[in-house]
């Protein structure tokens, strides 16, 4: 359960975010650090194995067993620069350990000139490692690097020309083209995905704008629906048959009592009264002033 535990922490570790890298670029780191960690476990299986076999020349057995350590030691160096956030300098150096290597076995090892020739194989995974993770002019300085020291080997060494050479040269630049190609396609298709993630991005920017637009017009018409509801809840008008005393001049209500005209239609409108006396009632009550 706690292995469990421990290796669920570990894949989450991998697909972390790195910074502030755009989609692709962490999209690449993870691929890269899911590569580097088969690459540790291939290395430390191959330091079994080398540890295992039965190898006659101890020196030739010491030599490979520094070999395989230091280079599993430098990935899993590199690997934790990825984890970092630093991937051009872990990628960098995966490239160069899956060049080092190959060179190193054929330069110090002299059975590989001899009659051991699969390392030379291997000089076509850094050209690929490279085209997946670097840009196209690291891979074709790479491809160029590796074709031109496979024809000083060939040249110098005639125990190479023995072999049939040509065929293993074809398949070193048939590697080559197909890593460039593969890496032009590659950055070509970045370079798309990244138009599109900013386009996508602006695009969600001028929605988010336009939605807080439509959300504050929404929020002034319900305010000013209110606003108007309001207004009209408070406008009392008098329409209607109005039924008054054809003697005292009191109006009935709506409860069937009579109340004065000042008072009701203070009761059902807005209006109010102020109290004067006309021309005709003030002769009749003040007949002394003129």
């Amino acid at each position: 359960m706690a292995e469990r535990l421990h290796l669920s922490r570990y894949i989450r570790f991998v697909r972390m975010k790195t910074g502030s890298a755009s989609l692709p670029q962490r999209r690449r780191a993870r691929v890269l650090a899911w590569m580097q960690i088969t690459l540790v476990i291939t290395l430390a299986i191959t330091l079994v194995i080398i540890l295992a076999a039965d190898l006659h020349n101890t020196s030739r057995m010491d030599f490979y067993l520094s070999l395989v350590a230091g280079l599993l030691v430098v990935v899993f160096s590199a690997l934790i620069l990825n984890f970092g956030g630093r991937y051009l300098w872990s990628a960098s150096i995966t490239v160069f350990c899956a060049f080092f290597g190959p060179w190193m076995s054929i330069l110090f090892d002299p059975l590989v000139l001899k009659t051991d020739f699969v390392p030379l194989v291997y000089l076509a995974l850094s050209i690929l490692l490279c085209s997946f993770f670097l840009k196209v002019s690291y891979t074709i300085a790479l491809a160029l690097i590796q074709s031109i020291g496979l024809l000083f080997l060939i040249r110098l060494n005639p125990m190479l020309r023995s072999i049939n050479w040509p065929s293993l040269y074809a398949f070193i630049f048939l590697i080559s083209v197909v890593g460039i190609v593969a890496s032009v396609v590659s950055e070509y298709d970045l370079k798309q995905i990244n138009e599109q993630t900013t386009l996508l991005q602006q695009t969600g920017e001028e929605l988010r704008r336009d939605i807080a637009e439509r959300k504050r017009m929404e929020e002034e018409r319900v305010k000013t629906i209110a606003d108007l509801q309001q207004a009209i809840g408070e406008i009392k008008t008098l329409s209607g048959l109005i039924p008054i005393c054809a003697s005292c001049k009191k109006i009935r209500n709506d409860d069937g009592y009579y109340e004065s005209v000042e008072h009701y239609i203070k009761e059902h409108s807005t209006a109010d009264f102020t109290h004067s006396i006309c021309d005709e009632c003030m002769i009749k009550l003040y007949p002394g002033i003129s």
